[in-house]
């Protein structure tokens, strides 16, 4: 069974197909930019292998519309939220009594009819314009997704990364303290990761909040100037953000394992 990588960049209307030629698993610390080309695979713990898909031609393919939501607003949750509960309930526990300030946590929850991986893609496409929409196949499983974060965007030795957080439903009601706190988190980290990079110069463009299907974050740019060497370096450094994991960034992450 042949397997494919299908994929939309932000912000645009283009629809990529690739084939998967083969793969290869490698360590995060040994990921270097300058030579390891493909579609970039990665589990969310750093010490954990990656997989790096090495793929074919792009072959542009047609948007499909899809009339009917797949996932309801009002999937059954009932036979998962107990848990996630007492998920949320020790969270707010330990950040209260600890360094933790911030801790991302997954709902879990099963859907009772069969769904074709492709047209939850093409869902994702049209409710999330402004995300990063992918679909990854390997063989008979497969893996779709949209994230509103760029890690980061680089080319000619000039680069962006953003920090993203705070969340609310798009009725455009103004930011409180508390989404602002948590976005300047994220700006912290960010800024203190990219200070540790020699020969890296970096500047704090604008904020702005940004859509991503029913809800809104607020979002800060930073542009960079760097060689290949300080990218990888970057990229390192900042997976996974505290906008997908928290903060501080290894509380963070043993709180979830």
């Amino acid at each position: 069974m042949k397997s494919f990588v299908y994929y939309r960049l932000p912000d645009q209307k283009e629809i990529y197909k690739k084939e998967v030629l083969g793969s290869t698993s490698l360590y995060w610390e040994d990921l270097d930019l300058s030579k390891h080309k493909g579609f970039l695979f990665s589990p969310f713990d750093s010490k954990q292998k990656i997989i790096l898909l090495n793929l074919g031609k792009e072959q542009e393919i047609e948007a499909r519309s899809i009339r009917n939501r797949i996932f309801a607003a009002n999937e059954d949750f009932e036979n998962t939220k107990h848990h996630y509960t007492n998920l949320v309930q020790s969270a707010i526990s330990t950040i209260q009594n600890s360094a933790l300030q911030k801790v991302v946590l997954a709902q879990n929850f099963i859907i009772k009819k069969r769904v074709e991986p492709l047209e939850i893609f093409h869902e994702m496409c049209s409710s999330y314009p402004h995300g990063f929409i992918y679909l990854v196949t390997l063989n008979d499983v497969s893996w779709v997704g949209t994230s509103p974060e760029m890690l980061c965007r680089f080319s000619n030795g000039i680069g962006e990364t953003v920090a993203l957080a705070g969340t609310q439903d798009k009725k455009g009601k103004g930011w409180g303290n508390k989404e602002k706190e948590e976005q300047g988190f994220i700006q912290s980290y960010i800024e203190e990761e990219l200070s540790k990079i020699d020969n890296f110069s970096f500047s704090k463009k604008n904020t702005r909040t940004i859509r991503a299907g029913d809800i809104e974050h607020i979002s800060s740019l930073y542009k960079f100037n760097t060689n290949i060497l300080g990218l990888n370096k970057l990229v390192k450094k900042l997976h996974p953000t505290p906008a997908v994991c928290g903060y501080p960034k290894r509380d963070a992450q043993e709180f979830i394992s």
